[in-house]
């Protein structure tokens, strides 16, 4: 988890710092960051930073334009840390200020040896490996010279042999004879030569093995010194590293003495050659900080105590259980009337402030009176008639519901014409129910059965249904198809105008 890095960067006086790049360089790989991956963080004009630091360790550096860069020292930021300024983490304890430089200088000494010895021990490895080689090409080199005494002897068995039948071929023979020795004699001397080269080639390659050997030989002399040097320089430095050892009598440090301060995280030791470390002193604080002061100490959540016995005095602590086991034995030994007294508090949840109690639950209540008297007990019917609403329940009963907007009106068409509203369909109307012609008076007729005549003014909409609506045939200006017209009827009965709208042209029916 980020710990949080902040504050304002000053300088010798004071003053903030400006222009200035805070760099943080991974020392080493943790959890969530990689080694030498930087980050950087750029302060404002007053100085101020910010930064959520991951777990790790990280070199800081300060790079202020037109100045080479500072090393401002190492930072270890923990799981645990506490967040705070760059200054508290530059300054807080690190693993190298809790070692002797004694002890780092033994620890690199004890380094450099174990690096010598560790090259003393290739370089003795190279030796053997060189002396195998050279064991091997000796080998080879006294092969080859075995070969080549081997050739040199048959080469001269067959010098002889060829001499032998040389002289043989000259006493027996003539000139052809004398051909055939001669013959005989150059393939002898073809032979001759031929083995001699043999030899010749064989004897080289002896000398050069021999010269491998000796060369590899050398190498192996030179590896075997090498060795022996660095496994010297390996014990001076062993015995360098004693010596000092002896000079500064690596031990524990006591308070008497220098020496080797070991860290521990343990709580509860009491030793004097320990070290505590960050997360002993961490682990310390968080307990004390539970703790209530010796001096007037303020106690929260529910602290407990031992239960003192029933005969305890003087200043000891008290808890709930020891004043409950008192007051038990206070009740249990009265007298016969206090019991009852005990009971009554009982039988009144034992409230110490039971007349307050009463009082608060009167208080709510309604005062006497003669009225709500005589309402008491009374059924719901009763006390209609005796408020003498019966006669408002009834008509309220009876009333139209404003929730009905008009729904509930028995009688529209009647209600209409009591309060002289205008009368107007909502929807088309079937006039006649089919297309045969009807006369004049057989409409009028028709708008007497709707009760157009009822209302100062009339209003309805033919259906677009050719089929199901009439047609005025005897008006004299053609026929009127009602499909779809608009009839209105305006005036009082004796005086009614009506006037009938089509949608089209009545010359073709």
């Amino acid at each position: 988890m980020p710990v949080l890095i902040s504050g304002v960067l000053k300088d010798g006086t004071g003053t903030p710092v400006q222009n200035c790049t805070i760099q943080l360089k991974a020392c080493r790989t943790s959890t969530t960051v990689v080694v030498n991956t930087v980050a950087s963080e750029n302060p404002d004009d007053a100085g101020r930073y910010s930064m959520d630091v991951e777990q790790g360790q990280y070199t800081v550096t300060l790079l202020v334009e037109g100045y080479p860069p500072s090393h401002a020292g190492v930072i270890t930021v923990y799981d645990d840390s506490k967040p705070g300024t760059l200054n508290d983490f530059l300054g807080a304890m690190t693993e190298d200020d809790v070692r002797p430089e004694a002890l780092r200088r033994f620890e690199a000494m004890v380094e450099e040896v174990a690096r010598q010895a560790s090259e003393a021990s290739r370089n003795a490895t190279a030796a053997g490996q060189a002396s195998e080689q050279a064991q091997t090409s000796a080998g080879q080199a006294s092969e080859s010279a075995t070969a080549a005494v081997n050739a040199a002897g048959a080469a001269e068995a067959s010098a002889t042999q060829a001499a032998s039948s040389a002289a043989s071929a000259e006493s027996s023979a003539g000139t052809a004879t004398t051909k055939a020795g001669e013959a005989s004699a150059s393939a002898a001397s073809a032979d001759t030569a031929r083995t001699a080269a043999a030899a010749s080639s064989s004897a080289s390659e002896a000398s050069t093995h021999a010269a491998a050997s000796d060369t590899s030989a050398s190498l192996a002399a030179q590896s075997r010194a090498a060795a022996g040097e660095l496994a010297t320089r390996a014990e001076e430095a062993a015995k360098r590293a004693e010596d000092i050892a002896d000079v500064i009598s690596l031990e524990d440090a006591s308070l008497t003495k220098k020496g080797i301060v070991k860290l521990s995280s343990a709580t509860d030791s009491d030793s004097e050659a320990l070290a505590a470390t960050p997360k002993a002193v961490k682990t310390v604080m968080g307990e004390v900080r539970t703790k209530a002061p010796l001096d007037s100490p303020a106690f929260t959540g529910t602290p407990t105590t031992p239960t003192p016995p029933g005969d305890a005095k003087g200043l000891q602590t008290t808890n709930a259980e020891f004043v409950r086991k008192l007051i038990a034995a206070l009740v249990g030994s009265v007298l016969e009337p206090l019991d009852t007294l005990q009971e009554l508090a009982d039988a009144l949840g034992n409230d110490p402030n039971f007349a307050t109690t009463v009082l608060n639950k009167l208080a709510g209540k309604q005062p006497l009176d003669e009225t709500l008297t005589a309402l008491s007990g009374k059924s719901v019917d009763g006390l209609i008639e005796y408020v003498g609403l019966r006669e408002t329940i009834s008509r309220a009963a009876d009333a139209l519901q404003k929730s009905q907007n008009g729904g509930d009106i028995p009688d529209k068409d009647l209600f209409v014409r009591r309060i002289g509203a205008a009368r107007a369909f909502d929807g088309a109307v079937t006039i006649g129910c089919d297309d045969n012609p009807w006369t004049t008076a057989e409409f009028i007729v028709w708008l007497e059965s709707q009760g157009a005549f009822n209302h100062p003014y009339w209003m309805c909409r033919g259906s677009w249904s050719y089929a199901y609506n009439k047609i005025i045939t005897d008006t004299g200006c053609g026929n009127i198809c009602l499909a779809g017209a608009v009839i209105e009827v305006m005036g009082v009965r004796g005086a009614m105008t009506i006037r009938v709208t089509t949608s089209h042209s009545v010359s073709g029916w």
